[in-house]
């Protein structure tokens, strides 16, 4: 069975990992224009270079003897590697987005816009759906009809011995990461659109990279080395905070380029050229 609480924290996750992008894009979007054009382009480069690149190709790594064979070996260079592999995709999509999608509509907005995007594909697609097939399958284990909804009984029983192996609060933290990450992602665009607009773009990408790759191996090494869920939240909630402070830091940076200027040919348009 299925704990009440744990079935309760899935609920949360689902609610924070689905709910919490789609309240954050209708506060941006009061106000401003062009907002809902670069969360878009933001959700893009994430999905294409993380759903459709990078994850199947680590899930066809994964088939692969020598493959399981260093990642067992070599836990923590493991670790590095898919820490950098996942900083250099996603950066390389932040800037492809930026420069060559939305270079010509450069702004503070613009970077907190595509952030957003970035982060909540991310949140949706990895954790919501993720969290839909856990609480179906719980509430299934629960009522006793995991067998029509899984109809191998080898793959229910594992099923079964995955959920109730969880331990409870690890539900509820996959939520919270979420919202720390998200803060994470946000800044890291907001970063690079600011050395994009002072025309810095290799810096800009390394230092954005380097950031990227740091968070994603602490997060790694930590759980490698059995620290608890808790404290890596913690760590985690920290590097949130100082994501925010980031985001605020560098905001009077933009002068004059806060709002995202009209895109030029919509613009030619309402102006009858």
């Amino acid at each position: 069975m299925i704990s009440p609480t744990a079935i309760l924290f899935m609920m949360i996750t689902l609610v924070i990992s689905i709910l919490a992008p789609i309240v954050f894009l209708l506060i941006l979007l009061r106000g401003r224009k062009g907002v809902f054009s670069a969360w878009i382009a933001g959700a893009l480069g994430f999905f294409v270079a993380q759903i459709i690149i990078r994850i199947p190709a680590l899930q066809f790594l994964g088939t692969q003897a020598w493959f399981q064979s260093f990642a067992e070996k070599q836990p923590l260079v493991f670790a590095f590697g898919l820490a950098l592999t996942a900083g250099l995709f996603e950066t390389a999509a932040r800037y492809i987005v930026l420069q060559f999608g939305l270079g010509k509509r450069l702004s503070f907005t613009t970077g907190l816009a595509a952030g957003a995007g970035h982060g909540s594909i991310e949140s949706i697609v990895l954790i919501g759906l993720t969290y839909v097939n856990n609480l179906v399958i719980s509430l299934a284990i629960n009522s006793g009809t995991l067998s029509s909804v899984v109809p191998d009984q080898a793959m229910a029983a594992n099923l079964i011995k995955t959920m109730t192996a969880v331990p409870q609060d690890a539900f509820l933290a996959a939520g919270l990461e979420r919202l720390f990450t998200m803060a994470l992602h946000i800044a890291l665009s907001v970063l690079l659109c600011y050395f994009l607009v002072k025309q810095q773009p290799f810096p800009g990408f390394m230092l954005v990279l380097a950031i990227h790759t740091a968070v994603d191996f602490l997060a790694a090494a930590l759980q490698s080395s059995g620290t608890g869920i808790w404290p890596i939240e913690g760590v985690l909630a920290v590097i949130a905070v100082l994501s925010v402070l980031l985001v605020l830091w560098l905001k009077p940076k933009f002068k004059d380029q806060q709002d995202i200027p009209p895109d030029p040919g919509e613009q030619a348009v309402r102006e009858g050229y």
